[in-house]
């Protein structure tokens, strides 16, 4: 017998975010609000990580900017409360949206290449199936800075071996890179579901611990880090295909929203408890 687990406050509040869930299309990418992630958490490496206002992103629509006889601007209701920097308890004076910054060149504590950080990223007690295409699309403001994307299967306590991706789409309108994922990539089995994300930043050759890399000669794809056994065997991380390394100075991600590709489900765990 399969059991779902939804607590009554967080079902009474994600009932009332789909009833008011709306259609955007941003970095080449349409997604429903209402599967947007709903918590994020710092769970690796110091919590004073900087954030900023994203200005530009979700304030506007094409239309709205460049037809003359576009009245309405369709992005005037964009939560930008559902934004990483927001849902990590970021204050908001102007209510855009705000993004996190991973570990920069430039800071002391947590700094590039010496500190780890990991932020994950849930839909409470809601999931995402893998189902054909891209299954979620993370959104990285202003120049091209790269990250680690892991997955936990829903009923499992462990998460996949990180990997790394090229941007998809640049969106200059919104300010940001789309990197989108395919969970088949990480592992999950058509019609699985996860039920969290984690975002890890990258370490590159100046690292004293050494360079993290990837298994494929692309310079994308699965991480292997200096304490693997095929770490010798694998390759430089790219910034693109045939682009150069990430310089110090592009380690700093700045992680502005995650959604879903298609409609987030509740998790159902046979005879245990939803782990949120």
């Amino acid at each position: 017998m399969k059991l779902k687990v939804i607590t009554s406050i967080s079902a009474l509040l994600l009932s009332s975010f789909l009833a008011n869930a709306e259609v955007f299309k941003i970095g080449g990418y349409t997604f429903d609000d209402a599967n947007v992630v709903q918590k994020a958490t710092i769970v690796e490496g110091p919590l004073n990580l900087r954030d900023f206002s994203s200005g530009t992103f979700a304030r506007y629509n094409e239309g709205y900017i460049d037809v003359p006889s576009q009245k309405v601007n369709l992005y005037r209701n964009f939560d930008h409360s559902k934004s990483i920097g927001r849902l990590l308890g970021r204050r908001s004076k102007s209510g855009l949206s705000r993004h996190i910054t991973l570990p920069q060149a430039a800071d002391i504590l947590p700094a590039a290449n010496i500190h780890r950080s990991t932020i994950e990223l849930t839909w409470l007690d809601h999931g995402l199936q893998n189902r054909d295409g891209a299954d979620f699309v993370i959104y990285e403001v202003a120049t091209w800075e790269g990250f680690a994307v892991s997955v936990r299967k829903a009923g499992s306590s462990e998460f996949s071996a990180p990997r790394y991706q090229f941007a998809s789409q640049v969106d200059k309108l919104h300010g940001i890179n789309a990197v989108a994922f395919e969970l088949t990539d990480f592992g999950i089995p058509d019609g699985a579901t996860i039920a969290a994300i984690r975002i890890r930043n990258l370490f590159n050759g100046k690292a004293r611990a050494g360079s993290d890399r990837v298994d494929h000669e692309s310079g994308q794809g699965k991480l292997v880090y200096p304490t693997d056994p095929n770490y010798n065997n694998a390759f430089p991380i790219r910034t693109k295909a045939g682009g150069p390394e990430f310089t110090p100075e592009l380690l700093g991600a700045d992680i502005v929203y995650a959604v879903a590709l298609h409609d987030i489900v509740p998790i159902q765990i046979e005879g245990a408890q939803v782990s949120k």
